[in-house]
């Protein structure tokens, strides 16, 4: 059917897909929940590897989460990649994006780097004042699931 065609078709032309696409396409498949073939998954992967430097931080935060949604194969580099990123772009990260960023890698049992861990407490705490109850909930809830050392300065920001 159409899903199957459209698979092929986004591995045929993976070398194409600029970092948007790859977290559509990857969002899409996440919502509908379709698991697609693992041939996609590493294609879309592979890519989001190689584009990684033009990864906008709602980019790696809804990648992340659709493949936390897809509960799929992850590959060590994306991982490494998406949090270099999200480290590289920290500043300008939104409340929402920290949370679905943390969210994700708390789901899929991945344990950031510290620098990253770092780098999102600050953000968070810059942006306190702009977080909704839910965000701050879900935000301290993945940071308890992680097991990570919290920042005494989020701690008070988030109260």
């Amino acid at each position: 059917g159409l899903v199957v065609a459209m698979q092929g078709r986004a591995k045929e032309t993976a070398g194409e897909f600029k970092p948007r696409e790859v977290v559509h396409l990857m969002r899409a498949l996440a919502k509908m929940d379709i698991t697609p073939d693992e041939a996609l998954v590493d294609a879309m992967q592979a890519r989001a590897m190689e584009t990684a430097g033009d990864f906008e931080p709602k980019g790696v935060a809804m990648l992340m989460q659709a493949l936390a949604v897809m509960e799929t194969r992850l590959d060590a580099g994306l991982v490494v990649a998406m949090q270099g990123r999200a480290k590289e772009t920290a500043g300008e990260f939104k409340p929402r994006e920290v949370v679905h960023l943390m969210r994700a890698l708390a789901k899929m049992d991945i344990t950031p780097d510290e620098a990253l861990v770092d780098a999102m407490q600050a953000r968070a705490m810059e942006t306190a004042g702009d977080f909704e109850p839910k965000g701050v909930a879900m935000l301290m809830q993945a940071l308890a699931v992680m097991e990570t050392r919290l920042d005494a300065g989020l701690v008070v920001a988030m109260q």
